[in-house]
Parts: C-alpha cells; structure tokens; sequence
C-alpha cells in the first residue's frame, strides 16, 4: 500500500511538473520577432489613438498570418521555422508629446482668423496639421526624447530573446531611420583616427556611443568628429566599448525596417541620391552595416498617397559597390527596397491612413516588398 501511495504521489508531481512547463513553454518570447509601430504624430487625441491602435492589432494578425506562410520569408527571414511572428503588437504612441506644440499652432490660428481671408485660413491650418508632426520631430530633443523610448524597447526585446522590426508610418519613419543612423555600429573608430580604409567591423561603434562617451560629437551635416587629444587608443577602445553597450543597437536584434507613407525622402533627400555633406566613407559604411548586419530596410507606400515618397530607385548589392568602389561582405543578406506601386482601397484623401484600414492588403505589400526586395538586391529567392 505504501509503495502505491509513493507512486501516486510522484505520479502527480511529475504531471504537475510538465503542465508547468508547458505554460512557461507557451509564455516563453524567445525565438520570436516582436513588430514595433511608431505612427506620425497627428493622432493627438484619445479617439485617434484607440483607432489606430485597434488598426494595429488587426494589421499585425494579418501581417503574422501572411509572412508566416510564405516559403521565402519562412526560409530566409524566419529561419527555416527558428523564429515566429509574434502575434501581439508593441506601439510606440508618441503623438500625445506634440500636443502641446499643436494646441499653441491652433492658438496662433485662431488669432490669425480675426483678420486673415477664410482661403489663407484654410491653407494654413492644412499646411500646419499636415507639417506640425513632422517638423516638431526633427528638432534633437525631441527625436532623442522618442528614439530612447523606443531604445529601451528594443533592449526589452533583446533581453526576452527576441528579434525587432520597426514599422514606422508617416514621421514614424523618421524615427526609425534617425534610430539606424545613430544606434548602428557603424562608425569605424580606425578609419576616423587614422583615416585608413574601412575595417571589418574590428572597432566599430555607434554614433550615440561616441556623443555619450564624450569622445566625439556629430555635425550637423552628420559627419561624426573625434575629440580624444591625450587619450590613448587603448583608453578609447575601453571607454568605447563601455558605451557601447547600453548606447547602440544590440548586435542581431533589429532584423529590419518597414516605413509607410513616408515623406521621408522629401525631408531628408540625402539618402534618395541628392547632394549629401556626409563624407562618401561614412555613407558607404552606414548602408554596409546594414547589408552586412541583415537588416532589411522597405519603404512601403500606397501609390496614390499624396504623403508617401518613393526613395530613390531600386539598386542591387552589386550597384552599391560600383558606386562606392568597394566590396560587401559575400554572405551579407541585408537589402534596401522601394515598393509604392499598389493603389490605396481607399480614396486619395484618405490614403494616407488607410494602411492598417486595410491590413490584409498592407500586410501582403510588406510580403512581396520583402520578397521582391531579396530577389531584386541578390538575385534569388
């Protein structure tokens, strides 16, 4: 009788054991892709917010249930099956931030009303809430305020396991091209020094890490300058690899980026192939981090989005060393697309939200901007 009581007891702590480690197998982040969404900032009020959140959460169901039964995301993006899309959202709401800039705006207009023409009015109160979000983004301290948040989400992420995409919409985007430029490793700390040719990633950091050292600052044309009179290499590289740590991108988190109606070229032309201050080694060293580190970077738009700018034209790998006149890494998977060919469901004035209105179509344009992106930037699937 005894023996039988025993069993049964560790009959049941046994069971107890698996359900429970079922639950934590089914809690568990790892292996999976977490998708951040950073919107444009003329979502200011609690109405607005509810609505685009709710968007998101129906984009993202489709997003998941679209990319994951793709053989060429599956195989290249997902791993063979490693990784899983996570089927809940993170959202980095930022437009309650510009309120008060807004409300001051809409103040001034309505001083300017007493004595203004009703045509004048209307322009300037279109040109303002289409701008305000955009310009008030721009400024250092409020970009620093927004990529920080979204910093310490994608720490989160890395800490869980995960892997990130960005997904930014509208000025979002410029949240999530300003977070690349100042949080990827970069910038070639060698070449800056010495001024010798671009090393392979041997003592690379990022921007931010620089700035936060103290080491160095940036231009405002973004050229990083060194400030390290009296210091020693050694104490550079030490003090570099301090920060780097907690100031730049964790290595193999950020597996790509997808901006959506964006007017990013139009604000920041440089990087659609307009006259840039940035020296050519800094450019070529930004975009082959990229390549190198895997990242996909899509800008998505609908065609008729009066908002949505392509970004310059569809290159390939080996179009980027012929104009820079120097070599990608031969296993780099990384790869820039532009896909704005798909007509909106919805009218042209309303185009410009319309992307997760309708997430089933959204999602499968960043299916095949993916696809099509791979293929056209290496010549496979």
């Amino acid at each position: 009788m005894k023996i039988k009581i025993l069993c049964f007891i560790l009959g049941c702590l046994l069971l107890s054991y698996n359900a429970a480690q079922a639950i934590e197998d089914n809690n568990t982040t790892k292996n999976s892709i977490r998708f951040i969404y950073l919107n444009g900032s003329n979502a200011n009020d609690e109405k607005a917010r509810q609505d685009y959140t709710d968007g998101v959460f129906k984009t993202q169901k489709q997003i998941k249930l679209i990319m994951e039964n793709d053989e060429t995301i599956s195989k290249n993006l997902l791993e063979n099956g490693k990784y899983t899309i996570n089927e809940r959202p993170s959202i980095l709401f930022w437009g309650f931030q510009s309120q008060k800039s807004l409300n001051a705006v809409n103040n001034d207009l309505a001083i300017a009303s007493l004595v203004s023409p009703k045509i004048a009015q209307s322009v300037r109160k279109l040109i303002s809430h289409c701008l305000h979000d955009a310009i008030w983004i721009q400024k250092d301290h409020n970009m620093k305020k927004v990529m920080d948040q979204l910093h310490r989400m994608v720490i989160d992420a890395h800490e869980q396991g995960e892997k990130v995409i960005l997904l930014g919409h509208s000025a979002g985007s410029f949240v999530t091209f300003n977070y690349l430029l100042h949080k990827i490793k970069a910038v070639d700390i060698d070449t800056l020094m010495d001024r010798k040719a671009i090393s392979n990633h041997e003592h690379c950091t990022c921007a931010d890490a620089i700035i936060d050292s103290k080491l160095g600052y940036q231009l405002a044309n973004g050229n990083i300058v060194l400030d390290v009179d009296g210091l020693s290499k050694d104490e550079i590289y030490k003090r570099l690899d301090r920060f780097s740590e907690k100031s730049c991108m964790p290595d193999n988190t950020v597996a790509g980026i997808i901006n959506f109606g964006s007017p990013l070229s139009l604000f920041y032309p440089d990087i659609a192939g307009g006259d840039s201050l940035v020296s050519e080694k800094q450019q070529f060293a930004f975009v082959k981090h990229i390549l190198e580190d895997n990242i996909f970077y899509l800008t998505v738009n609908f065609a008729d989005d009066p908002i949505g700018f392509p970004v310059g034209r569809n290159g390939t790998a080996q179009d980027i060393e012929m104009q820079f006149n120097s070599s990608i890494d031969k296993n780099a998977r990384g790869f820039l697309y532009n896909y704005s060919s798909v007509k909106s469901p919805a009218t042209f004035a309303s185009a410009h939200s319309s992307y997760w209105k309708h997430p089933k179509k959204f999602a499968k344009m960043c299916k095949d901007a993916y696809i099509k992106g791979l293929q056209n930037f290496y010549g496979f699937n």
